[in-house]
């Protein structure tokens, strides 16, 4: 066992071997709301971020092993950094205040600032925009011309996506493969339904998901670096009765998965048909129209400590 403070010091000495040159660094996602002595579970990552002069910027390193941690490394030019600070996206890691590097001060700064703006209500509102703008943004109609793990993979993520809104109003961290189960607590039962049967997993049996978790198994191999997620998470979450939480994960591994080996598509198409319910470009196209129904009910139930008639909920606010 590791604990996240533990594990913020392997991230941050991997920065200063590798990414010396850099603005600065600091971590996002779960690991950055987790106390310093609360212990990391073996199926997390630590997503850090490399701030970097632009206009460029490397590609994310993907998950990989550094003295027991998965890390998952990405990068943000320090112009496009300052523009989007208060976003749904940095604001939360920067508001936690691990940074891991900072050549001039200037990101110490920064995170600084956003941490005391962070709760005001207007900023709190102007986040859930944020999140429903990217919804509408990233959710586009699927293009039949392409192959199907292609139209599959770019459906789940924007549409999970709406887990967002009622942990970024809850002042809740955004996360990846655990988004369902951290937005449970803050969403209304109703509505937290909804949410799943968005996705198309209401009703899924949690035997359904540990077969396409064993045929996942079978794909990745032992020494995949996907495999403490998306195995091992995948089966801890069917353990205690979170199967229905397992399943976005487990598809999206899938779809990577078939682009990556068409000896996959078999298996994506059967857990896509078993575990959410699509089989064709015209499903996905029926789910977006869902899902952009389900974000205005979701942003129409208000954002917790904000006012429907406060006004200065509805924006605002200086610059950093």
């Amino acid at each position: 066992m590791i604990t996240a403070g533990a594990a913020r010091g392997v991230a941050r000495e991997w920065v200063r071997r590798h990414a010396a040159g850099a603005r600065g660094a600091f971590v996002m996602g779960s690991a950055a709301a987790r106390g310093a002595d609360e212990v990391l579970p073996a199926t997390s990552d630590v997503d850090v971020t490399v701030v970097v002069d632009g206009p460029r910027v490397p590609p994310r390193t993907g998950l990989f092993r550094r003295d027991g941690v998965l890390l998952d490394v990405g990068f943000v030019t320090a112009a496009d950094l300052e523009a989007s600070a208060r976003s749904w996206v940095f604001a939360p890691g920067l508001a936690a205040g691990h940074v891991l590097a900072d050549a001039d001060g200037r990101l110490t700064a920064l995170s600084r600032a956003v941490a005391a703006r962070f709760a005001e209500p207007a900023e709190v509102a102007r986040r859930v925009d944020d999140v429903a703008a990217a919804v509408r943004d990233r959710l586009r109609p699927p293009d039949p011309a392409r192959p199907w793990p292609e139209q599959v993979i770019a459906w789940p993520f924007p549409t999970t996506l709406l887990t967002h809104v009622p942990l970024v109003a809850a002042l809740r961290t955004p996360t990846v493969r655990l988004r369902y189960v951290a937005a449970r607590p803050v969403t209304p039962p109703d509505l937290y339904r909804a949410l799943l049967a968005d996705l198309g997993c209401a009703d899924v049996r949690p035997d359904a998901v540990a077969h396409h978790l064993d045929v996942l198994d079978g794909l990745l191999g032992a020494t995949a670096v996907e495999r403490p997620a998306a195995i091992d998470g995948g089966r801890e979450l069917v353990a205690r009765g979170d199967h229905r939480e397992a399943v976005f994960w487990l598809v999206a591994t899938l779809a990577r998965a078939a682009e990556r080996d068409p000896a996959a598509d078999a298996a994506l198409r059967a857990a896509a048909a078993d575990l959410v319910g699509v089989r064709t470009p015209a499903d996905l196209t029926r789910r977006r129209t869902g899902t952009l129904v389900l974000l205005d009910r979701l942003r129409d139930a208000g954002t917790p400590g904000v006012r429907e008639d406060d006004p200065a909920s509805t924006g605002g606010g200086g610059g950093i």
